[in-house]
């Protein structure tokens, strides 16, 4: 196979990728604010729009629909799509006043997640980046993606109202589309070395992701281990609603459900730093994913008790080292599958499409166990143990199969 070096632009790829995720998570918070200010719509018209097939299943569906996107265009282009479905519907709300356009168009604007994981895969899975700083980039992104909820907050409560709150991150995603158009014209690969005399192509046997092994057992993983983390902006503000938070703590709450996303930086300079420092990619990889993992199902646990503003942003923030367990997460695929980045972008797309799942059964599971278990507590309870039990031995298969594949 050729040799390589990373790529030149890896570090400006990661700042790019982190500002066009924003669009997604900032018109997750700032839309029930600003649709509440056109007064236009009931209060109930606005939840169903994030409801079933709204918006919240727009982000399930544009996990998936990635897939087919990176085949009949492409990893760069599929980006393009993604940040037009992000600007589009955001522009076209303020000038809707029927309540089923909006939720068609708050659907079409969740599709934007596909966005994610073509952004994962130029971090994790295209050879751009060298195996000792893949968690690293992956944390970043993952931290800036997470910045994406108080973004959209603060703008709709501080800066614009209503439909200025629409037109102006409709343009920042239409910016943010352009600036990537230019710059993914730029060849951004990962180059061949210096003093390897071959500037060939490497020659990579296509073969379909559901051959691999691999595949099943990294999707099945990662639902436990998005559980904590669609949890952290879907089901602590929803919990924080039942305590009755005022509107400054319920901003408090979001601004802590950005920042804990940093905890992923965490995790890549662990992980990094421990294989840069003995060279075992698989205690570098899965043992620091399980302790990470395990860290934040306790913070999930312990929310059992937690009925304050300070102890409600306490268990989040132990909760939060799932965002270091999943930027590590990120970089097993290129132990398993080769660097070929439209690949790895399917790879991502079904990884992202099953392990985010979450995000559509989380919040009403939440509310139906709430009502079965007779109280909140016990929710994180049933959460915290139900998705350890599903990591660990999942985990240990995953050891095996990448330990064999390493040999």
């Amino acid at each position: 196979m050729t040799a390589t070096q990373p790529s030149p632009y890896r570090w400006i790829i990661v700042l790019l990728a982190g500002l066009a995720s924003f669009p997604m998570l900032a018109g997750m918070t700032s839309f029930p604010i600003a649709a509440a200010q056109l007064g236009v719509f009931t209060p109930e018209q606005i939840a169903n729009a994030d409801g079933f097939f709204g918006f919240y299943w727009g982000i399930w569906f544009g996990f998936g629909l990635a897939s087919f996107v990176i085949s009949a265009v492409g990893l760069k282009r599929t980006l393009m799509v993604g940040l037009l479905c992000a600007a589009i519907p955001q522009l076209l709300i303020p000038f809707v006043g029927d309540a089923t356009i909006l939720k068609c168009l708050r659907f079409v604007q969740g599709l934007c997640s596909m966005n994610i994981p073509v952004l994962f895969a130029f971090c994790g899975g295209s050879g751009w980046f060298p195996a000792h700083e893949q968690s690293i980039a992956t944390g970043l992104f993952l931290g800036m993606i997470n910045c994406g909820c108080p973004f959209g907050d603060f703008v709709a409560k501080n800066i614009f109202t209503g439909k200025a709150t629409f037109l102006g991150l409709g343009a920042y995603a239409l910016i943010m589309l352009v600036v990537c158009f230019f710059f993914m014209k730029v060849n951004t690969a990962a180059q061949p070395a210096a003093d390897s005399g071959d500037t060939s192509a490497p020659k990579i046997e296509k073969k379909s992701i559901f051959s691999y092994k691999a595949t099943w057992l990294l999707a099945i993983l990662f639902v436990p281990m998005c559980t904590p983390y669609w949890g952290i902006p879907v089901v602590w503000p929803q919990y924080a609603g039942v305590l009755q938070f005022d509107a400054g703590q319920m901003s408090m709450v979001q601004l802590w459900v950005g920042l804990v996303g940093f905890l992923a930086v965490l995790g890549g300079v662990v992980a990094d730093g421990m294989l840069r420092k003995n060279g075992q990619i698989i205690p570098a990889r899965v043992g620091c994913i399980k302790w990470f993992m395990l860290l934040a199902f306790a913070g999930m646990l312990v929310t059992y008790a937690a009925s304050s503003l300070f102890m409600l942003i306490a268990t989040m923030i132990i909760a939060g080292f799932c965002y270091a367990g999943i930027a590590i997460f990120w970089a097993l695929p290129p132990l398993v599958f080769p660097p070929d980045p439209d690949l790895n972008g399917k790879v991502a797309s079904l990884l992202t499409f099953v392990g985010n799942s979450p995000i559509v059964f989380v919040g009403p599971l939440c509310a139906w166990l709430c009502e079965v278990l007779g109280g909140w507590p016990m929710v994180f309870v049933v959460l915290s143990v139900g998705a350890a039990a599903v990591l660990v031995p999942v985990l240990s298969a995953l050891k095996a199969e990448i330990a064999r594949n390493i040999n």
